[in-house]
């Protein structure tokens, strides 16, 4: 992970501005320009594609999922990030199994979304509005005691300035407390993340509980941070940083000068901002994190999200330019302008054949997905069925009396587990179906003549080392997987929308079904444990008959609604990526349409006419390939973001 240049802490609510920043807005900035080629009668459907792609872009969010062991100063260290001394409830003994997100808005406001009860499958409570100072209330033991209220999670905006660019802060229940849910409702964020900032004390070395977690962080995450904090309170925080990135290589297979591990002082941070002081902040470590986070976050899906952009625009370009194209091979020679126009009469009516054969494709496709997300599903349903009897049978045992709180541990993270490796294969299955499909669908809409006679060189991510990109053609996370195949330069376009397309419906539901009922579980269970120790006997035989009837119940409704959701799931994929292909072929047939309007024209014209008209189209040409050097330009600069040193590594 890279660091980008120009992150600075700002004052108090102030904007933290990054490169990745800068070269997002000229990208934004970017789309008129090429929108402006285009006529306000012509290629409606590539219109409508580059606005929701200039929309998609300006609202583009990243998730940093902040974790650690209690007590470790988590909530301090997010207060000091957003520079709001108590937003986030600190100085409490245990928090619920709630996961609470904070993100930019133009107010303040918190938003309480309802476990749906696992009993009544398809239905689910409606979210309702408190105000931000009231979020403890929710999330806390001491506010809310053993999830009572039955809260899935809390949605917090307020118009703090370094969340202005996208980042959206996740806080969640510490791993290894005393309720096993947490750290599973934890775990079960992870394939949303976009970078996790692992949490640890400078007082408390990483301990065994914490090192499982950051190995499973590291195999499901690109990005992770480490903040140690408290070094107020130690003598010299250099050896302690530096054993805590020993411990934390030797998780895997990554270097040492690889990982970022920060040692941190939210105590220090708000002295430095009360006395405006820049060396007691340079010491507090909060602007070394502030890098090293959005740094990261520019290193991958920041910058896969601009390279998806800009590859939306070069596929614009390519299809504005196509018709010039034909047009200009036409111009010159009577033999061309045959050879053209038979090239996109044939290409016109393959097309036609396939929007006309609409009905089939669209069954066939339905077809296919649920073909390929039968073993998914099947798989899944197994592994519920298999928590769920390990569950009874552990129940019966003499072990639950002694250890009730593995039962419940073992059956949350049995859930998590299937719900991960779901996700993944979903993902992998629509995905590559969208990839078949995307390719059935598509036409070249450059005679093969004019692509040999006059070529226009195509700016897309092909231009670009793979593996600068950072994954951007790697599909590896649903959220990411709107991306498409590279731009086809005189010889065709690929429609990447098409995959674009499926994101918001595949989503990560399947951890949002699972997360349900082990919302129920944790706020059932929790707290349970003082009862055992007071009459060990008949407290133990009556907590292992109530988890029995409760969790059993709970455990049966989620098999059942997970199966029920996934069918509806699947026909809202099906419906999405049949409207990206007609999105698709509607946007090749403006294309054709306007070659044919074109070669018509030049039929008609005399010679002289004809040789007038050459030099029209081809300056019109060289200005594409001036709108093309702009997104080249734009391109390099989004491939430098992840130059640099590495922030913390030192």
């Amino acid at each position: 992970m890279s660091n980008t240049s120009g992150a600075t802490p700002g004052a108090q609510g102030g904007t933290v501005r990054t490169e990745l920043d800068h070269v997002r807005e000229d990208i934004l900035a970017f789309f008129p320009a090429v929108l402006g080629l285009f006529d306000d009668e012509g290629a409606p459907t590539r219109r409508r594609v580059l606005a929701e792609s200039r929309d998609r872009l300006a609202s583009e969010q990243f998730f940093v999922v902040v974790c650690g062991e209690f007590r470790r100063g988590k909530s301090s260290l997010l207060n000091a990030l957003v520079r709001r001394r108590r937003l986030f409830p600190v100085d409490v003994d245990v928090t619920t199994a709630v996961v609470s997100t904070l993100r930019w808005g133009p107010a303040e406001r918190a938003v309480v979304w309802p476990l749906a009860d696992p009993e009544r499958p398809g239905e689910r409570p409606e979210p309702f509005e408190v105000p931000l100072g009231e979020v403890s209330g929710y999330v806390t033991e001491q506010g809310n005691p053993r999830n009572a209220k039955g809260v899935e999670r809390i949605e917090m905006e307020a118009p703090f300035g370094p969340l202005e660019s996208g980042l959206v802060l996740v806080d969640t229940p510490g791993v290894g407390s005393i309720n096993p849910a947490h750290t599973a409702a934890t775990r079960a964020f992870l394939p949303r993340a976009d970078a996790v900032l692992f949490v640890g004390s400078a007082v408390e070395p990483l301990g065994t509980v914490e090192l499982d977690f950051l190995r499973h962080a590291l195999a499901n995450c690109p990005v992770i941070v480490t903040a140690i904090t408290m070094v107020d309170k130690v003598v010299d925080a250099a050896p302690v940083v530096a054993r805590a990135r020993e411990r934390v290589a030797g998780l895997g297979e990554v270097p040492q000068d690889d990982l970022v591990v920060v040692g941190v002082s939210a105590l220090r941070h708000w002295d430095a901002v009360e006395d405006e002081d820049p060396d007691l902040a340079a010491e507090s470590g909060f602007p070394e994190l502030e890098k090293a986070l959005w740094g990261g976050l520019a290193d991958t899906c920041g910058r896969a999200a601009l390279h998806i952009a800009l590859d939306r625009l070069d596929e614009a370009l390519d299809e504005y330019a196509a018709p010039l194209v034909n047009e200009a091979a036409a111009l010159q020679s009577g033999e061309a302008l045959l050879a053209v126009e038979t090239e996109i009469q044939e290409t016109q009516e393959a097309l036609t054949a396939l929007r006309s054969s609409g009905s089939r494709w669209r069954r066939d496709l339905q077809d296919d997905l649920e073909q390929s997300a039968r073993p998914v599903r099947k798989r899944l349903g197994a592994a519920i069925d298999a928590a769920r009897d390990a569950f009874r049978r552990g129940c019966e045992s003499e072990q639950a009396l002694k250890d009730p709180e593995s039962l419940v541990r073992q059956a949350t993270l049995s859930l998590v587990e299937a719900a991960e490796r779901a996700h993944k294969d979903l993902e992998s299955a629509v995905t590559e179906v969208a990839e078949r499909y995307s390719r059935m669908a598509e036409v070249p809409l450059t005679a093969q003549v004019a692509a040999g006679s006059l070529t226009v060189p195509s700016t897309s991510a092909a231009d670009f080392d793979v593996e600068k990109q950072d994954g951007t053609r790697g599909w590896r996370r649903a959220r990411l997987t709107w991306t498409g195949g590279e731009a086809g330069g005189s010889m065709g376009v690929v429609a990447g929308f098409v995959i674009g397309s499926i994101v918001p419906v595949i989503g990560n539901y399947v951890g949002a079904v699972i997360g349900g009922v082990l919302g129920h579980i944790a706020g059932w269970f929790g707290g349970r444990q003082q009862a055992q120790a007071e009459e060990e006997d008949r407290r133990g035989r009556q907590l292992v008959a109530r988890l029995r009837e409760r969790v059993l119940p709970m455990l049966e409704s989620g098999r059942r609604q997970v199966d029920q959701d996934f069918g509806g799931q699947l026909r809202d994929c099906s419906r999405e990526l049949a409207r990206a292909l007609e999105d698709q072929m509607n946007a090749q047939a403006d294309v054709l349409a306007e070659s044919v309007r074109r070669l018509q024209e030049t039929r008609r014209g005399t010679a002289k006419e004809r040789a007038e008209r050459l030099p029209v189209v081809r300056r019109r040409l060289a200005e594409v390939d001036g709108v093309r050097r702009r997104s080249r330009a734009l391109r390099e600069r989004v491939v430098g973001l992840g130059a640099g040193p590495r922030p913390g590594s030192g």
